[in-house]
């Protein structure tokens, strides 16, 4: 049903959209070792009109790959499955302390990463923000489902040794396009999501038909 309305042809596009938002797609592999535990294997970053597709082994060196992004393209970082991503990529880090989440009962809405420096912290109105946002928040589907029924884009099969380390170069290059695809699945759907909505909002306002805002 979500589909059917956000692939509705009613509303045109919008030549000029006031309100266009910058989106690089985020995925996080990790190896898991038998007591359970999670530990960080890469990280992939991925927007195709900027020519992103870039894979990081260390979450330091992701972590500022993403402030340099966000200085130089005002973006916003997307997942699926946001709470899992985010929380490999930071709970390893000294910088956790400077992430706020926003949680809906137990759903993660958005998180705001300050990277500025703890002087400038002092000064809420100079200070900057990473924004993480998470597809769930928009159609409860998966990679796979957006993949296919959003994007017509399909899921890459899962490495076989996925939750280990890769073992050997080959390994390595299918986990890295398998993280790759990932990122792209999640930040194309949600730049189509991003444009369907606002198209709906403009026409909206156009009819003076009243509705809540979604931004962030």
């Amino acid at each position: 049903y979500a589909i059917s309305i956000l692939s509705s042809k009613m509303f045109k596009p919008l030549e000029d959209q006031p309100f266009a938002q910058c989106y690089v797609g985020f995925d996080i592999e990790t190896e898991v070792d038998t007591n359970g535990v999670h530990r960080f294997i890469m990280c992939s970053l991925y927007n195709e009109e900027h020519h992103i597709k870039k894979i990081f082994s260390s979450a330091a060196e992701t972590l500022k790959e993403m402030v340099r992004l966000k200085k130089r393209l005002n973006c916003h970082f997307v997942a699926t499955n946001l709470h899992f991503d985010l929380f490999e990529l930071f709970k390893t880090l000294p910088h956790a302390k400077y992430l706020t989440p926003s949680f809906r009962k137990s759903n993660l809405l958005f998180a705001k990463y300050a990277y500025t420096s703890d002087k400038q912290k002092e000064r809420k109105n100079d200070a900057r923000h990473i924004v993480y946002v998470d597809t769930l928040n928009f159609l409860k589907m998966g990679v796979e489902s957006l993949g296919e029924k959003l994007l017509h884009i399909p899921k890459l099969p899962k490495p076989s040794f996925l939750g280990r380390y890769p073992k050997d170069t080959d390994e390595w290059c299918e986990m890295c396009t398998y993280c790759l695809r990932n990122s792209e699945i999640s930040q194309k759907s949600m730049k189509k999501i991003h444009d369907m909505l606002y198209n709906f909002e403009y026409e909206c306002q156009r009819f003076k038909i009243p509705l809540p805002t979604w931004r962030h």
